[in-house]
């Protein structure tokens, strides 16, 4: 899975990057079983969060299967690390998210901490999380477009910041939309499991590297993690809703 600056799903000769934003939306709105089809080898931008798919979807309707829904619930807890950074699960009694991220640069706190504890049901998710943006550094995207980065890339579709103000017009959605938007990729990341899962995520600088890393390693030892189901829909909007 290629995770630089995204993550990708691939099989054979086909992949297909950036992910996450829609992942973030089936998440939020439970969607486990859809086929999305596309014309290209990435999923549109959009505006650079996940409120235009979730819009779309709730527009387009949600329906109700008769096969149970499967969670995945963590049991113990996993982490994993890489120089200053990390991200982990743990056990919890439905989802919730405490992210931080540290960025030396003058609107995103100068080099200081900027965190966001985030406590997951649909509503707080469109609320609080759908509409954050990714971001860029404007002294960065000439080096980033030389990678084959960021080509169809503008002030529509990311925030992008100068060295002393952010070039949108419109500004920030959120003060804090930094650290949001880090905790909806980290929920898209997470997703690419194809469920929802029941537990703590907790994350210092985290990336998609490193989100599926943590996903990857969960995964692989059972003992962390089991399947389970609710009898009714009552069950599981006591703990996402």
């Amino acid at each position: 899975m290629n995770t630089t600056l995204c993550t990708c799903l691939g099989k054979g000769d086909v992949f297909i990057s950036t992910i996450e934003h829609l992942n973030a939306a089936f998440f939020c709105l439970g969607i486990d079983n859809i086929l999305v089809e596309i014309n290209s080898s990435e999923i549109p931008i959009m505006d650079g969060s996940s409120l235009p798919f979730v819009s779309k979807l709730l527009n387009s309707g949600i329906k109700n299967l008769k096969d149970q829904k499967k969670f995945i619930r963590i049991k113990k807890k996993i982490r994993v690390n890489e120089d200053d950074k990390w991200a982990e699960l743990s056990p919890y009694e439905g989802f919730k998210a405490d992210f931080t991220i540290n960025f030396n640069h003058p609107l995103i706190n100068n080099g200081n901490d900027q965190n966001y504890k985030f406590v997951f049901s649909s509503r707080s998710f469109l609320k609080e999380i759908s509409p954050a943006r990714t971001f860029c550094f404007l002294n960065k995207i000439e080096e980033l477009k030389l990678k084959g980065f960021c080509l169809g890339g503008s002030l529509k579709c990311a925030v992008v910041l100068g060295n002393t103000s952010i070039l949108n017009k419109e500004g920030l959605r959120f003060k804090d939309e930094f650290v949001r938007h880090k905790i909806l990729d980290a929920i898209g990341d997470l997703f690419s499991c194809g469920h929802n899962i029941i537990g703590s995520f907790k994350a210092h600088k985290s990336s998609h590297k490193l989100n599926n890393k943590l996903l990857k390693e969960t995964l692989n030892d059972k003992s962390i993690w089991d399947f389970i189901s609710y009898n009714n829909s009552k069950e599981i909007s006591r703990i996402f809703n």
